[in-house]
């Protein structure tokens, strides 16, 4: 409405004077005012003076007043509504998986640790998890677990963190597709920022509540690919 008016299109006022009798007789809010002062009005020298400024009173006063306090509520309640519909197109879009429906493996690189594995589906579902360690003299058995879980749930994506040992683990999964020429998946470095937060947060806990705080960060990485 407010776009139909300043295209000059729409005009917009407000109707706050209803008419009951037909035809009408005289203004209804004006009988208000009247009524709320008390007074009687009749033939006496005055009163044409005192109908005059009710009549100004509700019509240059108190209807403007109105009309502008209502036309300003109307522009708040549709500018939060617009918000509201951004905020809701926004969220779709940060939502959209960019590598598409598919699942996707995490990899969490770590040396002395080992590396932190967690399969999500299309749906960002949690299925599994493990821990595997290509770094520490375990190569060959390594490899051969990312292989099974690859095979098995027909991973498509690759996610691997960008902590420490993210080179390492990255070159770890290149030769496990040499000798594997099944594992089709795609590899992609993401970012780790705010994993180790979420992972002991009570929203963490909540959403993989069967899960240890250190297992949680692992979880996240194939949603972090996924979402972000």
């Amino acid at each position: 409405m407010f776009c139909g008016r300043n295209e000059g299109i729409l005009q917009l006022s407000l109707n706050a004077d209803p008419q009951f009798e037909s035809p009408p007789k005289e203004s209804y809010c004006e009988e208000i005012i009247t009524q709320h002062f008390g007074l009687h009005l009749n033939n006496a020298p005055a009163d044409k003076w005192r109908k005059a400024v009710i009549s100004w009173t509700w019509r240059v006063k108190i209807l403007l007043h109105l009309e502008t306090e209502l036309m300003g509520t109307l522009r708040e309640k549709a500018e939060e509504e617009a918000i509201h519909v951004f905020a809701r197109n926004l969220r779709d879009l940060l939502m959209v998986a960019p590598g598409g429906m598919h699942t996707t493996m995490g990899l969490d690189p770590g040396l002395h640790t080992g590396v932190k594995v967690a399969i999500v589906d299309a749906t960002g579902k949690l299925i599994t998890t493990d821990t595997i360690y290509p770094h520490t003299g375990q190569a060959t058995k390594s490899a051969t677990t990312i292989a099974s879980l690859c095979g098995k749930y027909k991973v498509a994506l690759v996610a691997i963190g960008n902590g420490t040992a993210s080179r390492e683990t990255e070159r770890f999964f290149a030769t496990v597709k040499k000798p594997y020429p099944q594992i089709t998946a795609q590899k992609v470095i993401v970012s780790e920022s705010g994993a180790s937060v979420y992972s002991a947060s009570e929203l963490a806990a909540q959403e993989f509540l069967a899960l240890d705080v250190s297992l949680r960060g692992k979880s996240l990485l194939p949603a972090v690919y996924k979402i972000h």
